[in-house]
C-alpha cells in the first residue's frame, strides 16, 4: 500500500472516531449518520452486477457543513474478482446558508479496473446558493479550483501523474410531498493545462421514505473521461445502485 493511501486511511478513521464521540455530546442532534447497502448494476470499463456498501456522516449549523462519507465496492464472479475500489472524501461548507459559502474538499479514489491505483484529489472553491427552502429544496452551483495527484494502473501511460482542473457543479434537491427527495448533481472539469483533457460527471439519487430511520435508495452515476490511462480502457462508466439505507 502506497504512503499517501495509508496517511489517507489514517486521517478518515480519526475524523469517524471524533465523530462518533460527537454523537453522544450536547449538540448530537446536528449530527447525522448513514448506512446502505444495496446492489448495482455497472457498464463501461466494468461490466457485473454486484454488491456495495457505502457509509456517511454528516453535520449541519449555521457556521459548518460538515461531510465525510466512504464507499467500499468488491465483487467476484466465478471465483475471479471483477471489480474492487474505494471512493472516500471529506468536504467542509462555511456559512452554508448564505448566498456565498466557501469550502474545501479532498477526495480519494482507488479502482485498478478504471486505471486508478490511486486518485487522490484537493479542492477548493466557493458556492452560490440560487434558492433554498430548509428540508424541501436546496437550489445551487459552484465554481472550484482542483488539484490532481494520480498513480495510474498501467505503466505504459502517457497521462500526467499531475494536473490543475477547474470545477463548476450545479446542484439541484428537491423534495417531493412527505416521502420522495431528488438530488441531481452535474460536474464539469477540465485541465487548465488542456481544455481538450475534461471530465464529466452525472449524479442522480432518488430517497423515497420508508420511516424515519430508513429509505429505499435509487441511483443513477455517470462518468466520462475525455483521456484514459490507455486504449484499452473506455471513456464511459455507469452505474445503477438501488439500495436500503439507515438514517440516525
Amino acid at each position: 500500500m502506497h504512503t499517501c493511501q495509508r496517511l489517507l486511511i489514517i486521517v478518515l478513521l480519526t475524523i469517524f472516531h471524533i465523530n462518533y464521540s460527537n454523537l453522544y455530546a450536547k449538540d448530537a442532534k446536528k449530527w447525522n449518520f448513514n448506512l446502505s447497502v444495496g446492489g448495482e448494476f455497472n457498464k463501461g470499463n466494468v461490466n457485473n452486477i454486484g454488491l456495495k456498501s457505502n457509509a456517511e456522516i454528516e453535520r449541519n449549523d449555521s457556521l459548518l457543513s460538515f461531510n465525510s462519507r466512504c464507499k467500499f465496492i468488491y465483487q467476484k464472479e466465478d471465483e475471479e474478482e471483477t471489480n474492487k475500489g474505494i471512493d472516500a472524501g471529506i468536504k467542509l461548507d462555511l456559512f452554508q446558508y448564505n448566498r456565498w459559502s466557501p469550502f474545501w474538499a479532498t477526495e480519494f479514489v482507488t479502482n485498478k479496473y478504471k486505471g486508478y491505483d490511486y486518485l487522490i484529489s484537493a479542492l477548493t472553491g466557493v458556492k452560490l446558493k440560487i434558492y433554498q427552502r430548509q428540508d424541501t429544496c436546496d437550489y445551487s452551483i459552484s465554481a472550484a479550483f482542483v488539484f490532481d495527484n494520480v498513480d495510474y494502473t498501467p505503466d505504459q501511460s502517457e497521462l500526467d501523474d499531475k494536473n490543475y482542473r477547474i470545477s463548476i457543479r450545479p446542484k439541484i434537491k428537491q423534495r417531493i410531498g412527505q416521502v420522495l427527495t431528488i438530488k441531481q448533481l452535474f460536474f464539469y472539469q477540465p485541465s487548465i493545462l488542456n481544455f481538450s483533457d475534461f471530465n464529466l460527471k452525472s449524479l442522480t439519487n432518488l430517497d423515497c421514505k420508508i420511516s424515519n430511520h430508513f429509505f429505499i435508495s435509487l441511483s443513477f452515476d455517470y462518468d466520462y473521461r475525455s483521456k484514459t490511462p490507455t486504449e484499452e480502457y473506455k471513456n464511459n462508466d455507469f452505474a445503477t445502485e438501488i439500495a436500503l439505507k439507515v438514517k440516525f
